[in-house]
């Protein structure tokens, strides 16, 4: 069918329902072609209808951030034009939005969009470590400042726990705890913590599923400083405290544990 349209394209005898047909038989097939943006420019730019439309980019996202699999570059300008418009495409959508800016170069405006898409999904508690990769060119809120997230991806009829330690250095490791991973989407789940500069994440992922439980992962993770330096968060000020603290500045140690406790009082009066 695609052989069919450019040909016909070049004699100009396509219309929009032909291209439409070619998408559905795609999105009905499951089928992952390159090719297919082509067809897809030339509808959107015929007058694309809104059921076909969101099913496209939906089943795009999807391949792009679930399967993690390659999608062209030129989707991407029709999920601006469709978030200027409103926001009515799914979190997934959001999500490939995001996480495609997130390696790319983005104008003004694509910012100001993502800005907007990381609050409503971190609202949702839709967290990935690389809204952090923004720190330098948006405001991000706190809470993505504030913790690692660990991504996993699994079958998703599968129950996945998170075994994790905590320690601080020179500190003897507590029990580990457990606890189960957040399915953000199909198949990929995650899990949000927070770290200070002196701790020191280790921990393991199991699958269970109704016959067995298998350990399929083991990490260990140290907070990286240069995401915290900068920002105007009480997290990050008790990270410098901590910093201060084993460079033995003990003024600047005393001046930041006053600054702290001033905005801890103003906080706590104004919102309690």
């Amino acid at each position: 069918m695609l052989d069919v349209w450019r040909t016909g394209r070049e004699y100009g005898c396509i219309d929009r329902e032909f291209e439409e047909r070619i998408i559905a038989q795609m999105l009905f097939t499951r089928t992952h072609l390159s090719s297919i943006a082509e067809v897809f420019d030339s509808y959107y730019k015929n007058g694309a209808s809104e059921e076909v439309k969101k099913a496209y980019l939906f089943y795009q996202a999807y391949t792009y951030v679930v399967k993690d699999l390659p999608v062209a570059d030129s989707l991407f300008k029709y999920y601006k034009i469709e978030f200027e418009k409103n926001d009515d495409l799914n979190n997934l959508c959001k999500t490939a939005f995001v996480k495609h800016y997130s390696e790319n170069e983005a104008d003004k405006e694509t910012l100001k969009i993502c800005s907007r898409l990381i609050n409503d999904l971190v609202n949702y508690n839709i967290m990935f470590d690389f809204y952090k990769k923004y720190k330098d060119r948006i405001e991000l809120p706190p809470e993505v400042l504030e913790n690692v997230v660990i991504e996993y991806r699994a079958r998703p009829d599968q129950k996945v726990k998170f075994v994790y330690v905590i320690s601080d250095t020179g500190k003897t490791q507590e029990n580990f705890i457990t606890e189960n991973m957040n399915q953000v989407f199909k198949g990929i789940y995650t899990k949000k913590i927070m770290l200070f500069c002196e701790e020191h994440l280790m921990y393991y992922i199991t699958e269970q599923d109704m016959t067995d439980t298998e350990l399929t992962e083991s990490k260990e993770y140290s907070i990286d400083m240069n995401l915290t330096e900068t920002d105007a968060t009480r997290y990050s000020k008790i990270n410098e405290i901590l910093i201060c603290k084993e460079l033995k500045e003990e003024s600047t140690v005393k001046s930041l544990m006053d600054e702290y406790y001033i905005e801890k009082q103003l906080t706590d009066r104004l919102f309690n």
